[in-house]
């Protein structure tokens, strides 16, 4: 369960847009992950996706993957071994989209994020975070 101190302190830092990858970034997937567990809108929402997305950060030492084959999501800050896509971007590719800076289908396409794997499935992991952080300015 996330700490709803936590919790108000993340969504201001989004807000002022102060949220820092290197601190912030684990209150972030946690919050996630507490939606899978919760929330029936975040449920429904990513009850079918089934992958496991392997995320690099090629300017930082800041890698991290996000499962959610079984119907909620699971996260460490390692390499899997065996992800269904790899997606490389730098630091404020990352931070860009997550603070919606940025669209993550723009980004690919300008060439700031590689992806190895389906494309389509890559996306996904953006529409699925674009929906997590609208959720929670909500």
């Amino acid at each position: 369960m996330v700490d709803d101190k936590i919790n108000k302190d993340l969504i201001e830092k989004f807000k002022k847009g102060t949220f820092n990858l290197e601190r912030d970034f684990k209150d972030y997937l946690n919050l996630n992950k507490e939606y899978s567990e919760t929330d029936p809108d975040f449920i429904d929402f990513i009850k079918d996706i089934q992958k496991v997305f392997q995320v690099k950060l090629s300017d930082v030492d800041f890698n991290f993957w996000v499962d959610f084959s079984n119907g909620k999501i699971e996260y460490d800050f390692k390499i899997h071994p065996d992800p269904n896509v790899v997606i490389l971007m730098t630091k404020k590719v990352l931070t860009d989209f997550l603070l919606e800076k940025i669209d993550p289908a723009i980004a690919y396409m300008a060439g700031k994020i590689n992806i190895i794997g389906s494309v389509s499935d890559a996306l996904l992991l953006g529409k699925l975070l674009k929906y997590s952080t609208t959720k929670m300015l909500k």
